[in-house]
Parts: C-alpha cells; sequence; structure tokens
C-alpha cells in the first residue's frame, strides 16, 4: 500500500536541491582562468559534490510531487543537434546518481578577463550509467531548470 509522502521530507529535499542548484548556476556562470582547471582541483571537486547532492534532493523531490520538467536553458552553448545531450531533468538526475564516470566539459570564452590568460567554464555534466551510453546535460540549464519551475505547495 502506498503512502503519500511526507511533507516535511519533501519541503526540506526541495530546499537542498534548490541551494546546491544555487552554487551550480554560480560556479557555472564564473570565468576560470584555463591553467586553474582540471580534474584534481576545488572548482571541479565542488562542482562535483554539488551535483550529486542536487541529483539526490531534486530527484527525491521531483518523484513526490510528480514534476518532470526539461531542461531549456544554456549558458554559453547551443546544444541544438546534439545527440548526446539530455534535455530531461529527471533523466539527468538518475545519469548523475548512477553514474559509472562523471567528467566536466569547461570551453574556452571568446574574452577573458585575466590579462592575457584563457578564460574557461564548466559548461556540462559528462556522464555514463551502467545501462545508458555516455550523455551531457548543461550544468547551468539542469539547475536553472529546478530552480525556475512552478514549486508545489507540498503541505497539501
Amino acid at each position: 500500500m502506498a503512502t503519500k509522502a511526507d511533507p516535511v521530507n519533501t519541503y526540506l529535499a526541495g530546499r537542498l536541491a534548490q541551494r546546491h542548484a544555487t552554487d551550480l548556476v554560480a560556479y557555472s556562470g564564473f570565468e576560470w582562468p584555463k591553467g586553474f582547471i582540471g580534474e584534481d582541483n576545488p572548482v571541479t571537486e565542488r562542482l562535483h559534490e554539488a551535483a550529486l547532492s542536487f541529483a539526490v534532493n531534486a530527484r527525491r523531490y521531483l518523484e513526490h510531487t510528480g514534476d518532470r520538467p526539461t531542461i531549456s536553458e544554456t549558458r554559453y552553448a547551443n546544444d541544438s543537434g546534439d545527440e548526446t545531450v539530455e534535455n530531461r531533468l529527471y533523466e539527468t538526475l538518475h545519469g548523475l546518481i548512477h553514474s559509472r564516470f562523471l567528467r566536466i566539459q569547461y570551453s574556452p570564452l571568446t574574452k577573458s578577463n585575466y590579462n592575457g590568460i584563457e578564460g574557461v567554464a564548466p559548461v556540462y555534466f559528462i556522464y555514463e550509467t551502467d545501462r545508458y551510453p555516455e550523455k551531457k546535460s548543461s550544468i547551468f540549464g539542469m539547475a536553472w531548470s529546478f530552480l525556475t519551475m512552478p514549486k508545489q505547495d507540498t503541505n497539501s
């Protein structure tokens, strides 16, 4: 017998997801010096941490509410025609949670603020699960789709 989700649990999952989504928007909107970026640095570590915490809590919230938003916004890239880009938030969250690997694709910016040093921005999470082939999802887009979706009253 299925029981209704606890409204406090749903609310808390939503608030934690919002907090981590805000971190993802901030980190994906900042220009980082290219030499500072790699797999073993604080920016990449923080993005991984925020992504996994966001994914767990956002998925819990979406499971309780039944919402299934799409990812339609990007900050730096045009995704049209790229079949590896996942534009369904719920599926992206599932992919992040169950990923066998998780990488970040940084893209160079056309104008840098670093006096001769190339600037880059984190644009995509690239992941693969044991059941699905490699996919990528806009870091900004997934966070923004959650932050801007209408929130349901979880007390009813």
